[in-house]
């Protein structure tokens, strides 16, 4: 249920985003790396980690790996990268070169005389190594980094996290219609998981609970949000979302709202737009797990 991770900026120590990590968080309690004891402002390393959305260090919070690896181009040679055992079945979600030192080549991909048919998680990339243009210095060997993000199979038989896979993947391309369609599905999602959940073990709860299950069937994506959450979180002692974090799903829904009903999303739509309703809708996410996972622990 719980698959993503993040680095403590201050030891590189890797994090669990775990139950117990996201159940501190939400009822704001101190959160510390369990190696160096440094505070983690988790919420500040979220928007930090979208702020640097070219470099694809946020697919870790949905739990997608990362590797760095190391290759040589060199003049006038092709190279070919397979990269199927590393990802196996699951989805490349991101790659990316960089040249490193002063072998003068850059790499670039080959995708034939069709591009926007080349599958964008293929697994096999032929790099070609290419002079600057206009540049008339010797060329020789050149260091690459090449930096992976993938999903694990794992990850993409959870139907939540698939779409919000897809919907970061769409907010990485700047797809924002695309990405506000999928972004609040893995709510409603979680929703239902959550609502089934206590309908079908309905006399293991308290009385206002069952009352909100049977009522809960009648109602709207908004009124379950806005009225039934916030009402089981008081009755298990849950603080609330966020007001910020509720500010990001109603944009969020508005803009879906327009894009159903009318086609468009408003003009002045932005990144930091596109950013608060991701982190917002990745949160959300969370928190219904945790309430569901704590409903668990404590009635059974």
């Amino acid at each position: 249920m719980f698959n993503g991770s993040m680095h403590c900026r201050n030891c590189n120590n890797k994090l669990s985003l775990n139950f117990d990590f996201y159940k501190k968080y939400f009822e704001k309690h101190e959160i510390r790396c369990d190696l160096c004891q440094e505070i983690i402002d988790f919420e500040y390393e979220v928007k930090f980690l979208f702020d640097i959305y070219g470099s694809g260090h946020y697919y870790q919070l949905l739990g997608c790996n990362g590797l760095l690896n190391n290759a040589v181009i060199l003049p006038n040679q092709p190279l070919r990268l397979d990269i199927s055992e590393v990802i196996e079945q699951g989805r490349l979600m991101y790659i990316s070169y960089t040249c490193v030192g002063t072998g003068g080549l850059v790499p670039v991909e080959h995708f034939g005389n069709e591009p926007m048919r080349y599958p964008r998680d293929n697994s096999i990339r032929i790099i070609y190594p290419c002079k600057f243009i206009g540049s008339d210095r010797a060329v020789g060997p050149t260091n690459i980094n090449i930096i992976i993000w993938y999903a694990p199979k794992i990850l993409l038989e959870d139907i939540p996290i698939m779409f919000m896979l897809d919907s970061f993947q769409s907010f990485y391309e700047n797809n924002y219609r695309n990405m506000i369609l999928t972004m609040q599905t893995p709510i409603e999602i979680e929703q239902n998981i959550l609502f089934n959940y206590l309908k079908t073990n309905l006399l293991s709860f308290p009385q206002d609970m069952q009352n909100m299950t049977v009522e809960f069937t009648k109602t709207s994506y908004s009124k379950r949000q806005l009225s039934y959450l916030p009402l089981i979180s008081k009755t298990l002692n849950m603080p609330s979302l966020d007001n910020a974090i509720s500010s990001g799903l109603e944009l969020l829904n508005k803009q879906r709202n327009m894009l159903v009903h009318e086609g468009r999303i408003d003009n002045n739509f932005s990144f930091d737009n596109a950013k608060e309703c991701l982190i917002s809708s990745f949160i959300t996410v969370q928190y219904y797990r945790v309430i569901r996972e704590y409903i668990f622990r404590v009635f059974h």
